[in-house]
């Protein structure tokens, strides 16, 4: 069984930037209920709110909320028998990840 550790950090945020994350949390909560969906054009709208909260999550100094999302969108994809999107997603939460987005 894979083991996830999840670790919380307290961060200094600008309200704008706090406005910004929240958008990003409700839209990937809204994913995560519709990629569980059996109907394709549910998983389909999944993806499109993974990829806006990936993109409200970008910051250079945090990468882990943004990796989150993309795999979620990975999940989503591999829900839809897509291999080669979802491969290419998680190839860029890897590049994410290591520093090179």
């Amino acid at each position: 069984m894979a083991r996830i550790r999840f670790r919380a950090e307290l961060l200094p945020v600008s309200a704008q930037s706090a406005a910004k994350w929240e958008s990003a949390e409700a839209l990937f909560s809204s994913a995560q209920t519709l990629r569980r969906s059996t109907q394709g054009v549910n998983v389909r709208a999944a993806i499109e709110k993974y990829r806006q909260a990936a993109i409200h999550w970008a910051d250079p100094s945090i990468h882990e909320p943004q990796i989150l999302a993309l795999a979620g969108e990975a999940t989503a994809w591999i829900a839809l028998s897509k291999y080669q999107l979802a491969d290419r997603t998680l190839d860029r939460a890897i590049a994410i990840s290591s520093g090179s987005p």
